[in-house]
């Protein structure tokens, strides 16, 4: 599961295809480092929207990865990354 730190864009669901952005902490600790492609290629499984009274709006969306990549995103998330969850081929 990823947690977004942005909205998922209209339209998005299971079966789209996103990639994987991120923007990871610099040595401060506090402040993000340019934003770069985390995952060109990964596939939405599920959209599960976690709304409560003890808990923050946020959106939880489980991803298929190639096996390659999911050291890169569990460094990403461990490590403090903002992880946005892009269309593919958007803008392009």
């Amino acid at each position: 599961m990823v947690v977004s730190s942005t909205a998922i864009p209209a339209g998005v669901g299971p079966g789209s295809a996103v990639e994987l952005w991120h923007a990871p902490l610099l040595e401060d600790g506090r402040t993000p480092d340019a934003p770069r492609v985390l995952v060109g290629d990964a596939v939405i499984a599920r959209v599960a929207e976690a709304d409560g009274m003890l808990s923050q709006s946020r959106t939880d969306v489980e991803v298929v990865i190639d096996r390659a990549d999911v050291a890169d995103v569990l460094a990403a998330i461990t490590g403090g990354s903002a992880i946005s969850i892009i269309p593919a081929g958007a803008g392009s």
